[in-house]
C-alpha cells in the first residue's frame, strides 16, 4: 500500500462567479480518503494513499462536475507547509493518524 499523505484539491471556474459545486457529492466523494477537511469554498485537503491520477479521475465523475471545470491536485508533506489560517485548520494538520 502505498504511504498516505495530503492531498490538496482546488477549483478554480473562469468567468461564472455564481458557479456552484456539487459539494455533498464531492464530500461524499472525499470520504474514500482516511481523512479530509474543507477549509474553503473551493479547497479541500485529503489524507490519502490513492494516486492523483485516482482522485483525478475521481472527481471528474461526480455528478455536476462539467468536463470544462478546472481543478487542480498536488500532494505536501506533513510538516512542509507555512501559512495564515485559523487554529482549527492547523490542529487537523497536525493530529496524529495512523
Amino acid at each position: 500500500m502505498a504511504a498516505r499523505r495530503f492531498v490538496h484539491v482546488g477549483f478554480c471556474f473562469k468567468g461564472d462567479a455564481t458557479r456552484q459545486l456539487p459539494i455533498d457529492a464531492l464530500e461524499e466523494l472525499f470520504g474514500k480518503a482516511r481523512d479530509w477537511m474543507r477549509y474553503d469554498f473551493h479547497c479541500w485537503i485529503l489524507y490519502t494513499s490513492a494516486d492523483l491520477s485516482v482522485w483525478r479521475d475521481r472527481i471528474k465523475k461526480v455528478p455536476g462536475i462539467e468536463p470544462s471545470d478546472n481543478f487542480f491536485l498536488c500532494e505536501f508533506a506533513a510538516n512542509r507547509y507555512a501559512g495564515y489560517q485559523q487554529k482549527w485548520f492547523w490542529e487537523w494538520l497536525r493530529k496524529e493518524r495512523d
